[in-house]
């Protein structure tokens, strides 16, 4: 169960860093 949270996160914040990129390239 704990390594489905640690995914769900990781996919979080993998999502956060590229709407950022995005952000940035525009």
């Amino acid at each position: 169960m704990s390594r489905l949270k640690d995914l769900v996160y990781g996919i979080y914040s993998l999502q956060e860093k590229i709407e950022e990129y995005l952000n940035d390239e525009l």
